[in-house]
């Protein structure tokens, strides 16, 4: 029988060790914990883990998804706690495909232990780890009728599945971004204070790495993540606080990616009519539009894989009613 099976592990782990082992040790202990608690919760799913990272495998797909989902917001939620800097934080990433799985149990001794797995969804996952940034949970979903209405379409999957065009790591699947800033089995009010709650965090850790390139990419990926999780909650008529914040936070020119999720967002709002009128987004669009940190937009919107992209953009310039030049 077809399984999940999902591989994460954390970011920025490694170099955590090398500068700073004292902290990294309690990160990885605040992992453990949290994904002890978790599988420990949902019975019928298996983990395993091992240095910084965790195999979980289940028949019940929807009920991996979710338990994944949750690890992610326990441990975002964790850097708030702990205060964590630029050196460490607690951020997991990876992916979850669906496959056969092959465990078998093979002699030990007590001074060696074996894990003996054979499993292409399990390669497949490990593959997914390897190449995305950010915190985020990609989903393999393999593209025929019975795969998607099992994983896209199936009500008990409580995260939103976001599809990303960006990435063709095995034929025959597509990709979904899991946007687990958002609980879906919350209520409405509720979902959205968790995921303010959220996204304040990912703000706070984006400004501590404004000196660290590299890592400042993969908290922007992150942040990205809780922008889209919350555009349906965005309300583009007004009375909403967000888009202030990211301004004051973000309009320097190292931030262009965020600017791009920005614009991402707004535009997955289920009132994108109203965006004209607010006069906050039209100064900022005016701002940034003018920027030297544009050009890098211009480039990531006009890549081959972007194409999702470029007509969202498209859709946000005709919504302003601004001219651009391409």
């Amino acid at each position: 029988m077809e399984q999940a099976v999902a591989l994460i592990d954390l970011l920025g782990f490694s170099e955590m060790v090398k500068a700073d082992p004292t902290s990294a040790a309690r990160v990885l202990d605040d992992f453990y914990k949290i994904c002890f608690n978790e599988i420990r919760s949902v019975p019928f799913i298996k983990g395993h883990l091992f240095s910084d990272s965790l195999l979980c495998y289940g028949d019940d797909k929807a009920a991996l998804l979710n338990c994944m989902a949750s690890i992610y917001r326990k441990c975002l939620s964790k850097n708030e706690n702990h205060q964590m800097g630029s050196k460490c934080f607690l951020l997991p990433r990876g992916g979850v495909s669906i496959g056969i799985l092959n465990i078998e149990e093979r002699t030990e001794l007590p001074n060696l232990t074996k894990n003996f797995i054979v499993s292409p969804a399990l390669v497949h996952s490990a593959d997914m780890e390897r190449q995305i940034s950010g915190s985020r949970l990609l989903v393999a979903i393999r593209n025929d009728y019975a795969q998607q209405k099992e994983i896209l379409w199936n009500e008990q999957v409580k995260t939103i599945l976001y599809m990303d065009e960006t990435y063709s790591f095995w034929e025959k699947y597509l990709y979904s971004d899991a946007l687990w800033f958002a609980d879906l089995a919350l209520d409405p009010i509720s979902q959205r204070r968790e995921i303010k709650k959220l996204l304040g965090i990912a703000t706070k850790l984006v400004k501590r790495n404004t000196g660290n390139p590299k890592i400042l990419a993969h908290h922007i990926e992150t942040l990205r993540i809780g922008l889209l999780s919350y555009s349906r909650f965005f309300e583009g008529t007004g009375g909403d606080d967000l888009i202030e914040s990211l301004i004051e936070n973000f309009s320097g020119g190292k931030y262009w990616k965020v600017w791009v999720s920005m614009i991402e967002m707004t535009m997955q709002s289920p009132d994108t009519w109203a965006l004209p009128a607010r006069d906050d987004i039209v100064s900022f669009y005016k701002k940034v539009a003018l920027s030297k940190g544009w050009v890098n937009v211009l480039r990531e919107i006009n890549h081959p894989k972007r194409s999702h992209l470029k007509k969202l953009f498209d859709q946000f310039v005709n919504e302003m009613q601004i001219s651009t030049a391409r």
